[in-house]
């Protein structure tokens, strides 16, 4: 065990050396015996000890008071008076300079073992009170950033960030459940994880969180026969929740490193995190909602007014051309009538998951209407009609591996495509490939008759 090491300042040498030969009977050190406050200062820059026995009438330029003023601004050490006079005037200016006890000259071996234990206990509680009124001072500054974080990698960041200033630890991940799966997300030196197989900490310690939901402190790893880390010089962990969105693990590589302090800390640290990613969250679902049809999670026609904005600009500026299909569900108000519109919806759907997974990257799909859907094709001109064939011929493809739909879904195409030389307008050029899906539906129906 280090024993403490204790700074006597006193400048007649019988007492400092009385006090020197009880203080090391009850196991403290001696860092130095000092008879002025200049010297006393002195010291302290050679060394830094864990209490101070200040006398308080010292000889020359400056008394104990004074020094252990300048002391306390500059040093935080517990600081005992040792004191011949105790007149009002003098505890007085004493108390100024928030000691932590005094000493009457001549004084008892019990007497002195007791002001100097309950100086260092009275240190330590003032120690723990300072250091979580900064900590939550610091989370309320933690609170506003993740706040006004736009996305979640920052949330990620700042919450590393946090836990690096708040605890001590050689290592830390924070991971979110995405499907059945935990994926670390961020870890110990803020960077963002961009391969999803890094490692966690303690995979079923991860796990044991998420489904009680409360922190868990392992204060010896080697101790636990059910706890299994990804790093044997790990011998201390702290895992905890983030609601239920995912877990923050810490690990040390001294045991016993986290108390249940620490825990209270990381939660409400971790409660701003998981507030931050929520909000993101449905923030993103708006947006989302705002530009996409809720049942088919195509775009909507809001969107595509954007869209043509940003492909006409386009096009004009490197001369491209833009093509459009009209498309439309064959039959379904037959359907509706027939099965219900439960059923017509899910027709809607798997028309438009058809059209997702037959589209290019660069192709915009919209939800024009009930059963309408149009297909803004960038950089496409006159091929617009070998695109029709193909999806016409692949819906059919479509029908007979289909399992969904117990009938035949078809639907009818209109194309027309317009570039940037083009005199007509976009509008009526849409209103073309519009008019000519409807000829495409009447020449179906012909064709339907003479069979």
């Amino acid at each position: 065990m280090i024993k403490k090491k204790i700074l006597i300042v006193e400048d007649e040498l019988i007492v400092a050396e009385d006090v020197k030969r009880t203080i090391i009977k009850f196991g403290y050190e001696i860092s130095g015996i000092v008879p002025s406050a200049q010297a006393a200062f002195k010291q302290l820059e050679e060394q830094i000890p864990d209490l101070i026995l200040m006398d308080i009438n010292l000889k020359g330029d400056m008394n104990g008071v004074e020094a252990a003023d300048i002391i306390k601004k500059d040093y935080d050490i517990p600081l005992v008076y040792l004191t011949a006079n105790a007149d009002v005037k003098t505890m007085k200016n004493a108390k100024i300079t928030e000691h932590f006890g005094y000493i009457l000259k001549p004084f008892e071996e019990r007497e002195l073992q007791t002001i100097m234990g309950m100086a260092f206990y009275r240190f330590k509680i003032e120690k723990k009170l300072k250091d979580s009124k900064r900590k939550i001072l610091f989370l309320h500054d933690v609170a506003h950033k993740l706040a006004s974080c736009k996305n979640e990698k920052d949330v990620y960041t700042i919450t590393i960030q946090a836990a690096e200033d708040i605890l001590d630890f050689c290592i830390c991940t924070l991971d979110i459940i995405e499907g059945n799966k935990l994926v670390v997300k961020a870890k110990t030196d803020a960077s963002l994880v961009k391969d999803s197989t890094e490692f966690d900490i303690c995979e079923n310690l991860m796990k044991e969180t998420v489904e009680i939901r409360k922190t868990i402190i392992i204060d010896d790893i080697e101790k636990e026969k059910n706890i299994s880390v990804s790093d044997v010089k790990l011998k201390s962990l702290m895992s905890s929740p983030i609601g239920d969105l995912g877990v923050f693990q810490v690990a040390s590589a001294n045991c016993e490193a986290f108390n249940e302090e620490d825990g209270q800390v990381i939660d409400l640290l971790l409660g701003h995190t998981y507030e931050a990613l929520k909000r993101i969250s449905l923030q993103d679902k708006l947006k989302k909602l705002a530009v996409h049809d809720s049942l088919t999670g195509v775009y909507n026609r809001h969107f595509l007014k954007q869209a043509l904005e940003r492909e006409i600009k386009q096009a004009r500026r490197y001369n491209r051309t833009i093509a459009f299909l009209m498309i439309d569900i064959n039959g379904l108000k037959k359907i509706n009538d027939k099965y219900g519109h439960q059923v017509g919806d899910v027709v809607i759907k798997s028309v438009s998951d058809f059209l997702v997974a037959e589209a290019r990257e660069t192709d915009v799909i919209v939800r024009y209407g009930g059963d309408e859907f149009l297909i803004m094709l960038p950089e496409t001109g006159k091929d617009a009609d070998v695109i029709r064939d193909r999806l016409i011929d692949k819906m059919s493809i479509w029908n007979e591996t289909n399992e969904t739909i117990q009938f035949t879904v078809s639907f009818s195409v209109g194309c027309a495509y317009w570039s940037s030389e083009e005199p007509k307008t976009i509008k009526e050029i849409i209103s073309e490939a519009d008019t000519n899906m409807y000829k495409h539906k009447e020449l179906q129906k012909a064709k339907m008759k003479l069979l």
